[in-house]
């Protein structure tokens, strides 16, 4: 089994949007399944000025009884970036499921979560 703490998962804005948004599941290039981790830790970090990702939109925050929206944060490089703001930003992502099953002794182990941060 894998136990790497940081593996990459490529996906678009939009695609944390729908359909790879908190609580999907997702399979990186080496088969293991990842799920994406709540949006109370999207905005962590150095550097990062949340307001660059907030939405105003009145009328549909007043029917739904929240503040703002936001958008979901997009991969910055610092390289280049003369700004240095909301930059190396990455989506946590969990180790799911953490109980595997073994073919050969035929034993279930939980494997301890790894985080992609």
């Amino acid at each position: 089994m894998i136990n790497h703490k940081t593996t990459n998962i490529p996906l678009r804005r939009a695609e944390l949007i729908t359909p790879f948004g908190v609580g999907a599941i997702s399979t990186n290039n080496e088969g293991v399944n990842l799920m994406t981790g709540a949006l109370d830790q999207w905005f962590t970090g150095k550097n990062v000025d949340k307001s660059e990702f907030i939405i105003k939109e009145p009328r549909l925050s007043k029917v739904l009884g929240v503040k703002e929206f936001r958008l979901p944060p997009d991969y910055r490089t610092s390289l280049g970036n003369t700004e240095k703001r909301n930059t190396e930003m990455k989506i946590p992502m969990l180790l799911f499921p953490t109980w595997f099953y073994c073919n050969r002794c035929r034993k279930m182990e939980k494997i301890k979560s790894c985080r992609n941060k």
